[in-house]
């Protein structure tokens, strides 16, 4: 079994690689997926049926450069982290993740965007991360910039805006989140550098 298709346990989070998964929570995971806040976020923001989400679950098994997990903790699902490229030799990917609709008020996506960038960084060693948003997701910008993944340029996909973003692994070394308290650590990062914009 490669990587792509392997569990992880990363601190207190349990990564369980979707060919583990049963249909319940294959399905449970779709509902998650297709919920109107979640998909007008991604670049394919239609609903996506059961067969052919169970159909693409299964084709995972076969892939050499894709991989979703389930992030669990304290055995609850809160999220999950997609690698939808990767390039072994050049040791980069690209990544998103999505979160189970209870924790959307919550830090929930704090702590999986921390998860996902050691996952890659330390159990894949990859030397980047690449990835993009919509430039009108003002929570995802932010959540991106705190982690250390900057804006390299902006692109159009039928005429909506995407901000395209990297992190090195020596950004992400020396990044200044002690990982203590992400919550709190996060609110002054945006005192800080947001504090003309929430004025406007």
């Amino acid at each position: 079994m490669n990587q792509l298709q392997a569990n992880f346990i990363v601190g207190e989070y349990t990564l369980i690689n979707f060919i583990n998964l049963p249909e319940l929570n294959l399905l449970e995971i779709l509902e998650w997926r297709n919920e109107e806040q979640t998909r007008r976020w991604m670049k394919n923001s239609q609903i996506i049926p059961k067969v052919q989400h169970l159909q693409y679950c299964e084709n995972l098994k076969n892939t050499q450069s894709v991989g979703h997990w389930l992030v669990k903790f304290e055995n609850n699902g809160i999220g999950v982290i997609s690698l939808n490229s990767i390039d072994f030799k050049e040791r980069f990917c690209e990544w998103g993740f999505y979160l189970n609709p209870k924790y959307f008020l919550g830090d929930a996506a704090l702590r999986i965007f921390n998860t996902a960038e050691q996952l890659f960084f330390e159990n894949f060693d990859l030397l980047k991360l690449i990835g993009s948003v919509k430039v009108k997701n003002r929570s995802a910008r932010m959540l991106n910039d705190f982690f250390g993944m900057k804006e390299v340029n902006r692109f159009f996909i039928d005429s909506e805006e995407y901000s395209y973003r990297e992190i090195i692994r020596s950004t992400w070394i020396e990044r200044p989140i002690t990982d203590r308290n992400l919550k709190t650590e996060f609110a002054q990062f945006i005192k800080n550098n947001y504090r003309n914009e929430n004025r406007k």
